[in-house]
């Protein structure tokens, strides 16, 4: 009984791992997070200037994850939720 007490549940740990949201095709997908830098540069192509905007007037939603003032993220789900766009995979550009 005392080695049970030992044994860290690993629910929540495998829980950020398998994460998945439905892609409305009948597939899964990873619900992963997508940094505030990644949404400007790669997929609405807009300033820093533009997000602050957006973000104070409610068009994006508040932020899933920000562990400090400069890095910051949503999941990606709940971006889609809020009617943004975030394909799967993203190429950097070269």
């Amino acid at each position: 009984m005392a080695v049970a007490n030992l044994i860290a549940p690993t629910s929540t740990r495998m829980s950020r791992v398998t994460s998945t949201i439905d892609d409305g095709l009948g597939s899964r997908i990873p619900d992963r997070l997508v940094f505030r830098t990644e949404y400007r540069d790669q997929i609405a192509m807009i300033s820093d200037e533009t997000v602050r905007n957006w973000l104070r007037q409610g068009k994006l939603p508040p932020f899933d994850y920000q562990p400090t003032r400069k890095r910051q993220a949503w999941k990606r789900s709940t971006l889609i939720a809020h009617g943004h766009f975030v394909p799967e995979l993203l190429v950097k550009a070269q």
